[in-house]
C-alpha cells in the first residue's frame, strides 16, 4: 500500500488539510473540535487497511 498523500484545499480564506490513504471509496471524517487531522490518525491507519 502506498503512503499517504497530504494536500491543502482553500476557499474564501478557509484552509482544509486533506489526506489520502489506502484504496477504495473516499471517506470524509470531520471533527467538531479545534484539533487538526492528527485527531483521526489512529482510525485512518485502520481504515486504510480495509
Amino acid at each position: 500500500m502506498p503512503g499517504s498523500i497530504i494536500e491543502k484545499a482553500s476557499n474564501e480564506g478557509a484552509e482544509i488539510d486533506c489526506e489520502h490513504r489506502g484504496y477504495g471509496p473516499s471517506l470524509l471524517l470531520i471533527h467538531g473540535t479545534m484539533e487538526d487531522m492528527g485527531f483521526y490518525s489512529f482510525a485512518a491507519e485502520i481504515l486504510a487497511e480495509i
